[in-house]
């Protein structure tokens, strides 16, 4: 009987070993290097990095390789040639990218956004690659070579010469990714040096002092940017209620006020604008990407843990936190309800939303090395508890609480629930730009004679609101239009705009270009018609039975898509949404930066309307 224990206790560690062994090369590329020998270095590894050009903080899926430009490049390992194109954009967040079909399709896309590093100059090619073992390996920044889908490569085979990848590094370099983000690349007879460059810019430093001419410097500039340009304040209560709470804070503010406070004191204002798209940001280093890991709810006066969203020694959920770092939780509720603007006023919206926003108010703060947290646990004793930040990477998803969960909520963006049922999962609506996949899914559908399908839009931000049209389409039984008109305060150029970060000053004439038909409805503000319609798809059109599940974290484009398909005969279930529902969504946006502080505001330029009367500020109900 022992000695049956023993070899069934053999075998299964032989099993985890193995498997271990399996998964770990199965997501680890041996690859050789793909530059002459020491020649190139390491310039950008995978994971947690700070931007080198830019300064924010990111996780980093790939891995750049640095050298001299136009120097020859080679295959690192056998493979075939999968995907070639010639124009592709790194965003300078070093993040997100487009791409594509060729140089005059990039030219005469009108639709790109309008960025300033949105040029010809900064395009990299993307070549996709098969390996032998039906891996994907991408490499991004070749230029002169003459590679096409079906070619046979050889490992040593030179594959093209060293470009840039202008947006995200100032020297040549490529990028090798894999077919997963986890996917870690190894490479025989590298050099052995990794490249660093200087960081030459201020970090925001939410604990540095300014002085009363600094602080109302940046104030006057904060001001200036909104009163002239901010689609809110079309209307005139909004306005003037701007204009009070503004004044009001101005006056208060002393000599010696720390970034951190002279911040809240912003959000007082911004709050005003009931406006989500409207944010105060910084250069985000990496310490400003730690956020708070807990997720706390307030209510009727006391405040208890949602969910620890750490990995280890999680605080229970349930129990009820008195105060962080010696502050008692109901000041800093206080503090946030000051400090953040809702489209509704409904107290199921406010209750909704306390059970996150208490953390990202906190976070407003910069991040300390650790938080001191006083709590009662599950048995009445109070205890005290040391927390140290996480990235906004490592914070897990939060489920709602079971009562207001109709759905479990599925990571995946198409699940099959059984014969009948599928749920369609969009976590932001700019999961739906691939075409192909949505295309895919409602393919799907029809061959697998779904008759029911739950659309998930909880907590979904928005996004572009083409990717939101696309997806409609498959619903649809007539033309539609996105928005009704775009409105703008003035017919004037933006002062936001030059001293943008993002915006060139031409974009001032993009706005009032001559071929655009506009509406002057008073002396402050100007109409844009919107005459583009969209068309149903037709032959994957689904008309089978649709929920779509919302939430106070709906917002933007989202909410959009919600209602139009609750206009198609769609059910809604879970709470009226908040964020941008009605009021100055985005479309274009201006990022200016405040001289002293290093805050950026981020505000839009057009008020979106999706109907002809706008309603009263408030979300969309179920």
């Amino acid at each position: 009987m022992k000695k049956n224990r023993l070899l069934l206790l053999v075998v299964f560690v032989v099993f985890i070993v193995t498997s271990c062994k399996t998964k770990s090369e199965k997501y680890t590329y041996y690859l050789d290097w793909p530059l002459d020998l020491n020649t190139g270095y390491i310039l950008q590894e995978q994971g947690n990095c700070v931007n080198s050009v830019y300064g924010n903080s990111f996780v980093n899926d790939e891995l750049f390789i640095g050298g001299q430009e136009g120097q020859a490049v080679y295959a690192p390992i056998d493979c075939v040639v999968k995907y070639v194109s010639d124009i592709g954009i790194h965003f300078p967040d070093g993040i997100s990218s487009m791409s594509w079909k060729n140089k005059k399709a990039f030219l005469e896309d009108d639709d790109k956004p309008n960025y300033s590093f949105m040029t010809i100059d900064n395009v990299c090619s993307t070549v996709g690659f098969i390996t032998e073992d039906g891996r994907e390996l991408w490499i991004k920044g070749l230029v002169d070579y003459s590679l096409k889908p079906g070619d046979q490569i050889s490992k040593g085979q030179r594959i093209g010469y060293m470009g840039f990848i202008r947006t995200f590094f100032e020297t040549p370099c490529i990028s090798f990714a894999g077919s997963l983000k986890t996917d870690a690349f190894v490479f025989n007879n590298f050099p052995d040096k990794v490249f660093t460059i200087d960081l030459d810019f201020e970090e925001y430093n939410p604990k540095k002092k300014l002085s009363q001419t600094q602080l109302l410097e940046d104030f006057d500039l904060f001001y200036t940017y909104i009163y002239e340009d901010h689609p809110a304040l079309i209307d005139s209560k909004v306005r003037d209620y701007f204009g009070r709470i503004s004044t009001s804070i101005k006056n208060e503010i002393k000599g010696k006020e720390s970034i951190a406070d002279f911040k809240k004191q912003l959000l007082r204002c911004t709050a005003t604008l009931n406006c989500s798209h409207t944010k105060l940001t910084s250069e985000n280093v990496r310490q400003s990407e730690m956020i708070f890991p807990l997720i706390l709810e307030y209510k009727n006066g006391n405040c208890f843990l949602i969910a620890d969203c750490r990995k280890k020694n999680k605080l229970e959920k349930g129990i009820q936190i008195l105060s962080i770092n010696g502050k008692e939780i109901g000041q800093i509720y206080e503090g946030m309800t000051d400090c953040l603007g809702f489209d509704s006023t409904t107290p199921e919206v406010r209750e909704e939303l306390n059970r996150y926003i208490l953390s990202e108010y906190y976070s407003y703060y910069g991040r300390s090395v650790f938080d001191t947290v006083t709590y009662l646990d599950l048995n009445g004793k109070k205890k005290t508890a040391i927390l140290f930040p996480i990235t906004r990477m490592d914070m897990e998803n939060v489920s709602l609480p079971e009562e207001q969960s109709a759905v479990p909520r599925y990571s995946d963006l198409f699940t099959i629930v059984n014969d009948k049922e599928a749920c369609i999962t969009i976590q932001r609506i700019d999961q739906l730009a691939n075409k192909e996949k949505v295309n895919y899914i409602f393919e799907q559908i029809k061959n697998l004679g779904i008759e029911k399908v739950t659309i998930d839009l909880r907590d979904n931000p928005g996004g572009d609101i083409d990717n939101a049209a696309y997806f409609f389409s498959f619903f649809a039984d007539y033309s539609y239009k996105m928005y009704e008109y775009l409105e703008i305060r003035h017919f004037e150029p933006f002062i936001s705009i030059e001293n943008s970060l993002n915006l060139f000053n031409s974009d001032r004439d993009l706005l009032f270009h001559e071929s655009i038909p506009f509406i002057m409805t008073d002396s402050s503000s100007v109409r844009f018609p919107n005459t583009e319609q969209y068309e149903p798809e037709i032959q994957l059109h689904y008309d089978g039975d649709v929920t779509v599940l919302i939430n106070a974290f709906t917002s933007s484009a989202a909410v959009r898509l919600a209602q139009l398909l609750y206009e198609n005969g769609a059910r809604l279930i879970g709470t009226e949404t908040s964020g941008g529902a009605y009021f100055s969504n985005g479309l274009k946006f201006a990022q200016v930066m405040l001289p002293n502080s290093k805050i950026i505001l981020e505000m839009p330029l057009y008020r979106v309307c999706y109907k002809e009367e706008i309603p009263e500020p408030q979300g969309l109900r179920p």
